[in-house]
């Protein structure tokens, strides 16, 4: 009896077979959503670390003159002003570039002629120590500081009033330097401030008036043809 029982139900255990993993995670069967062969089926997300509270940023870099990258290939240029050339005014100047922003320099003038057995005189002597910030990436414009001082003497008439004395000041100044060749420039410069000047007024001989003077407004104006002396950086 026992045997039959066991023999009858082999052909039921053969028409069920072992279900396989696949099918194990499959509903009618299509795979489960949980399951990684469902085209429904999504990674789960990394985790990120949180966000700090507190971020600790780098320090801008400042640049200092003596850095390699703020140097221009040239640091010497030589100028003269046209303007005061053209009133028979020697004029000279040089500027030394610190970088590409910054630049010192000095510019004077000196001038001392007489004529017609000395009854005219026109005599100027002028320097001017200044500094200058250049804008832009081009470094074509600047605005700057300077310092003036000098002194004069004109006479232009025989028997006439003549003038004489000497000045100091200061005050800002802006241009701008326009290529005109591979080491030539034209540098476009006009500056306003402040001048204190002595003067004494005299006819031939005789002094009869002294004073001094006040002076607010412009006080220097050049176009100055400029020759770059060109180094390695």
């Amino acid at each position: 009896m026992i045997l039959f029982l066991v023999v009858s139900c082999c052909p039921a255990l053969t028409a069920f077979p072992i279900a396989t993993e696949a099918e194990e995670n499959s509903y009618n069967g299509e795979p489960a959503p949980f399951s990684s062969q469902s085209p429904f089926y999504k990674k789960p997300a990394k985790k990120t670390p949180g966000r700090p509270i507190f971020v600790i940023r780098k320090k801008p870099k400042i640049w200092l003159p003596w850095d390699k990258a703020n140097r221009h290939s040239f640091q010497l240029t030589v100028k003269a002003n046209l303007l005061r050339w053209a009133t028979l005014t020697p004029d000279l100047g040089v500027e030394y570039r610190l970088c590409k922003q910054i630049g010192i320099g000095v510019q004077a003038s000196y001038t001392s002629w007489s004529w017609k057995q000395n009854d005219r005189k026109y005599a100027v002597s002028d320097i001017m120590p200044h500094i200058r910030w250049y804008l832009g990436e081009d470094h074509k414009g600047y605005i700057g500081a300077m310092a003036q001082g000098g002194s004069y003497n004109y006479q232009l008439k025989k028997n006439a009033e003549g003038i004489q004395g000497d000045f100091i000041g200061g005050g800002i100044m802006g241009g701008y330097n326009l290529n005109i060749g591979k080491n030539l420039m034209l540098d476009f410069c006009i500056g306003v401030g402040y001048l204190y000047a002595s003067y004494e007024k005299y006819i031939e001989i005789f002094r009869y008036e002294k004073g001094k003077k006040n002076y607010f407004g412009p006080t220097h104006l050049s176009v100055n043809l400029v020759y770059t002396i060109s180094f390695d950086k």
